[in-house]
């Protein structure tokens, strides 16, 4: 657990020397990073814990840092999302039950798996070269490296029960374009010149 602790401690104060000078967040991260806090904070109270075996909660923890990252670009959208990830585990350790199997996902080292998937879902959301259609396939992000570190998460129906609905919520969120459309390069059109009277 403190060594979890000390990762995420360590990743944010490399963000923060990164971002010198700017905004550490700006509203829309903050506001992603916001809504990953609510959503462990309702899981929470509802289920009794913070899980990513939960069908309504956790598709939204995936799907968030593909939004995010598709709206904001490939920097803020990992920094959303590995914020995000730290808010996640930092609720989910401070409210853990001493119950076995009480867990985020159940196998070790699942908080820095959780901090980095979602790290490479908002990173990966953001880059320009990746077609906005194979944009909410990022969010089997997790499920990639979950069954890589831990392959029996991987055997679990209800993992891709998870992922089907992370890509279906991440498919409408950039359908809808719930936070903000990318930004755009500007292109000038050559005017007629002025006619002077």
């Amino acid at each position: 657990m403190t060594l979890v602790g000390l990762i995420v401690v360590a990743i944010v104060a490399y963000l923060a020397m990164r971002r010198r000078g700017r905004v550490f967040l700006e509203s829309e991260e903050g506001f992603i990073v916001g809504a990953f806090a609510l959503l462990a904070i309702v899981q929470r109270l509802a289920l009794g814990n913070v899980s990513l075996s939960d069908h309504f909660v956790t598709p939204l923890y995936f799907a968030l840092p593909v939004v995010s990252g598709y709206s904001r670009g490939p920097a803020r959208g990992l920094t959303a999302a590995v914020l995000g990830g730290a808010v996640i585990s930092a609720i989910a350790i401070a409210f853990a039950e001493p119950v076995p199997g009480e867990t985020l996902a159940g196998f070790p080292g699942q908080h820095l798996v959780l901090i980095v998937a979602l790290g490479l879902t908002g990173a990966g959301a953001g880059l320009r070269t990746l077609p906005k259609a194979l944009k909410p396939l990022l969010a089997s992000t997790w499920l990639l490296l979950a069954a890589a570190y831990h392959p029996e998460y991987a055997r679990s129906l209800s993992a891709y029960v998870t992922l089907f609905a992370s890509i279906t919520l991440a498919s409408l969120g950039l359908y809808l374009n719930l936070v903000h459309p990318p930004a755009v390069s500007t292109i000038h059109y050559p005017t007629s010149p002025s006619r002077r009277a």
